[in-house]
């Protein structure tokens, strides 16, 4: 059951929401805030907004052992680069330029007081050279005409080593692990006489009818 009121209430109610309405929208559109107040020119009496003191700024301490060596390493470092700035620009300095002329006039050479030199032959150590060069020469070509000669005595004993170890091999029968073959005996009439041949039964063997079915049954 939904509760009516009267019609006339309702209307009163709609025209005091109305102007609600209208009052709050002019009362938005025309509000201004009141203005800061200046609590300096007050004199700090206002025991809520007490003017507090001024804080003088102090620096802060940010000397510390790490903090310096950097700070003396850093020094250092820009010295040197600085010193070998100087270097560079000392050693970058140019002569003066050579002037435009050496000519002086009514100059007259005068004789050198220094004696003339004189040539002296080079003492060259070519024949000394030489000489002891065909001496390394024929040191050197007896060292190798001797090397020679003992590998080639070497390859003689041992290619003769290796002709005595086939002779050997060949005289050695196979069951010894030498080289020469064993021929079987031969077989002689003594020994094994001549046997008498005989002439084979090629008879057909006598079958009876019966057997004769009884296979071919057996053989499907």
């Amino acid at each position: 059951m939904s509760l009516r009121l009267p019609t006339n209430t309702s209307s009163r109610l709609q025209e005091v929401r109305r102007k609600e309405e209208e009052e709050g929208a002019r009362l938005s559109s025309s509000f201004k805030a009141n203005p800061v107040p200046n609590y300096s020119t007050l004199g700090g009496t206002s025991k809520f907004h007490a003017v507090p003191a001024l804080t003088a700024p102090v620096s802060p301490n940010l000397h510390n052992e790490r903090s310096e060596a950097a700070a003396a390493v850093l020094a250092e470092r820009i010295e040197q680069e600085q010193e070998q700035q100087e270097r560079l620009r000392a050693s970058a300095q140019k002569a003066k330029p050579v002037p435009e002329t050496t000519y002086k006039p009514n100059f007259t050479p005068k004789r050198s007081e220094r004696a003339p030199l004189e040539g002296v032959s080079p003492n060259l150590a070519t024949r000394s050279q030489s000489k002891n060069r065909a001496a390394f020469d024929q040191v050197n070509k007896e060292r190798m005409d001797g090397m020679e000669k003992i590998a080639a005595k070497v390859a003689g004993i041992k290619r003769q080593e290796e002709e005595q170890e086939l002779k050997e091999l060949r005289n050695l029968p196979v069951s010894e692990g030498g080289m020469m073959v064993e021929a079987n005996p031969i077989i002689t009439e003594d020994q094994y006489p001549n046997t008498v041949g005989e002439s084979p039964a090629l008879t057909a063997p006598n079958f009876s009818p019966s057997d004769l079915r009884v296979s071919l049954r057996a053989m499907r």
